[in-house]
């Protein structure tokens, strides 16, 4: 047996032992959530007619890139822990899994500001809102979202550093990574609360105006009141899964820097992908419809499977036919 072999067995050793072991199960079971959850609210969402709205579009584009993050990165952060002394997939496999991570932590970042600035929209410009954000202007703006990060990944991979592919490296330039970092996270943390915090300022004057118009002007301020604050607790959510992680890059500086990752960067990480599940239940919660739903669409799905049990009872014949 090799040396790389026997790395390769001990790393084994200590995630089937413990704390490893319960960790392993743990991303398992974040793969299962992340993706089963985020489908449903997809699924939920585009099955009801009344919610497939310019803003919950947005929902689904986040949705759909949690969905995307849960069967590639989390996939290969479960190879990352059986193999931290000797990584199996080589080169271009440490490339992909510093491709599509670094992908998805600029996306959800992307998303939390865009969506911020919809709920902005929303609340400040009551009247005009709706004939602004359409939905066609919705999709494309979620198509420019998706076109920006990934061109900026594929344009950063020219510069990762050359690995031997035998031990997983950080291959992202220190300088660029930081950089893409403060201009998107650090930005991000600043700029939603305080923009959060003009947004609930605004509502209180506009809600004293908009009830003494129309009925219907009301009911659409009122739902898009409360699709805000929905969507207020997801970015509460968000920030806080994201503190530990964040914090932690300019604590492990010089390290992270060089391109050393060590276990305490791969915790934190472990923490963020904790956010994708979570999604589901805050719209469920906190959105009635959205919750009304995902009922219906589980209540269909059992009723669809009983009435084709009792069809296939109907047609058997009996005993003695």
């Amino acid at each position: 047996m090799t040396a790389a072999d026997a790395n390769s067995t001990s790393d084994m050793e200590k995630v089937l032992d413990g704390i490893g072991l319960f960790g392993f199960i743990c991303l398992g079971l974040l793969v299962v959530l992340t993706a089963c959850g985020n489908i449903i609210i997809c699924v939920a969402i585009l099955r009801n007619r009344r919610l497939r709205t310019s803003s919950n579009f947005l929902v689904i584009n986040l949705a759909f890139g949690d969905i995307l993050y849960s069967l590639s990165t989390l996939p290969l952060s479960m190879v990352l822990m059986c193999f931290r002394s000797k990584w199996p997939l080589g080169v271009a496999g440490n490339m992909f899994f510093d491709a599509v991570w670094f992908l998805f932590l600029v996306l959800s970042f992307l998303n939390i500001q865009v969506i911020a600035l919809n709920r902005f929209i929303a609340i400040t410009k009551p009247y005009t809102y709706r004939q602004s954000a359409t939905k066609q202007r919705t999709v494309f703006l979620c198509f420019c979202i998706w076109l920006y990060a990934v061109a900026l990944v594929f344009a950063l991979s020219f510069s990762f550093r050359e690995t031997d592919g035998k031990v997983y490296h950080f291959l992202i330039l220190g300088k660029v990574y930081y950089t893409v970092l403060i201009f998107h996270a650090v930005f991000t943390f600043v700029s939603v609360p305080l923009l959060y915090l003009v947004i609930f300022h605004i509502a209180k004057k506009h809600k004293l105006e908009i009830i003494k118009q129309d009925a219907k002007a009301t009911r659409n301020f009122y739902r898009e009141l409360k699709a805000t604050w929905t969507i207020g607790f997801v970015i509460c959510l968000f920030l806080l899964v994201w503190s530990p992680f964040l914090t932690n890059q300019f604590v492990d500086f010089h390290d992270i820097y060089k391109g050393t990752w060590d276990k305490r960067n791969s915790v934190m990480c472990y923490i963020t992908y904790c956010n994708g599940p979570a999604n589901i239940f805050v719209y469920s919660i906190w959105n009635r419809e959205i919750r009304q739903a995902i009922l219906r669409l589980f209540g269909s799905a059992g009723n669809g499977a009983i009435s084709s049990l009792t069809s296939k009872n109907m047609r058997s014949p009996g005993p003695g036919s």
